[in-house]
């Protein structure tokens, strides 16, 4: 089971999943890498996985991104 994903949520998944880093993602995003990485952070909690990879994978597995 998954918690529902914000905006901000399916943003950095997706561009995770194009390969982006979190540096990256955040200059993009106009954020702090901090954030990013918090963002991140939720986004495993939310869908339960390990890794930002796995969190990734899960999203496109369930078609969230």
């Amino acid at each position: 089971m998954t918690l529902p994903l914000d905006t901000r949520d399916i943003t950095i998944l997706r561009r995770l999943a194009a390969g982006q880093s979190l540096k990256g993602v955040a200059r993009d995003q106009g954020l702090g890498v901090d954030s990013v990485r918090f963002h991140a952070r939720i986004c495993r909690l939310k869908l339960g996985a390990r890794t930002s990879t796995e969190a990734v994978a899960i999203a496109l597995r369930e078609r969230l991104i």
